[in-house]
């Protein structure tokens, strides 16, 4: 199997699929004017530029998770006089 050949994700989840790779690499190759010679170039640009963002990606989203944890903690006090958590203000309107 060639390393070009469409494989579907990576197993971990964390490698972009070969079609992810041959659009970037494409857009790469037509962004620089469509050179000849240099599709191993763009290839291997296009899997690091995709592996950087979606690295990029997790940690974005994994911060705004922990942020919206953090909002839904109970503040001090921790319950209500129903004795049910108390929400974050506003979050019921």
């Amino acid at each position: 199997m060639s390393k070009h050949e469409p494989t579907g994700k990576h197993e971990s989840g964390d490698q972009p699929t070969q079609d992810e790779v041959a659009k970037k690499a494409y857009a790469i190759y037509v962004k620089e004017g469509r050179p000849q010679g240099h599709a191993e170039q763009n290839w291997a640009d296009a899997e690091a530029q995709l592996q950087h963002a979606g690295a990029g990606t997790f940690r974005a989203t994994l911060s705004a998770f922990r942020a919206l944890a953090d909002r839904q903690r109970p503040a001090a006090g921790g319950e209500s006089r129903h004795g049910s958590p108390r929400h974050p203000a506003g979050a019921l309107r």
